[in-house]
């Protein structure tokens, strides 16, 4: 039986190196990421497709390298919904609970459960609604 011996670091020119770096680029990003479950397991799978000629001479080879990487984790936030001149509108609920004042220590202030600001009169600062008139 005759040897077949292939080097993986010079098959195609280089090519089968240069997609398992690029591969295990993104799996170390993704490991890194603090948005993904550290734990969870990553992997790069190399596949070589072979086929012949009639002849049975020459062996067409593709390569395909490619990673499984985690997933992010998913973030969430509530929402009130009201009206606002008319229009059905939404806003993130910052203070935890509708109606809730809170302290913002960023900026050392008291704000509305939807973060418009309080003045020391007691007034409140709103903040424009994105694409309001």
């Amino acid at each position: 039986m005759s040897q077949h011996s292939i080097d993986l670091n010079t098959f195609a020119d280089g090519a089968v190196a240069q997609k398992v770096e690029r591969e295990l680029e993104k799996v170390i990003a993704n490991i890194h990421d603090p948005n993904t479950e550290a734990d969870k397991k990553r992997k790069i799978t190399i596949t070589l497709t072979l086929s012949s000629d009639d002849k049975r001479e020459y062996i067409d080879t593709e390569v395909e390298v490619k990673s499984t990487l985690v997933p992010t984790k998913t973030a969430s936030s509530k929402m009130i919904m009201g009206k606002h001149n008319g229009k059905l509108t939404a806003r993130e609920l910052v203070s935890g609970k509708k109606d809730q004042m809170f302290f913002d220590p960023t900026e050392g202030v008291v704000k509305t459960d939807i973060g418009e600001t309080v003045t020391e009169d007691g007034k409140i600062k709103p903040v424009a609604f994105k694409g309001a008139n």
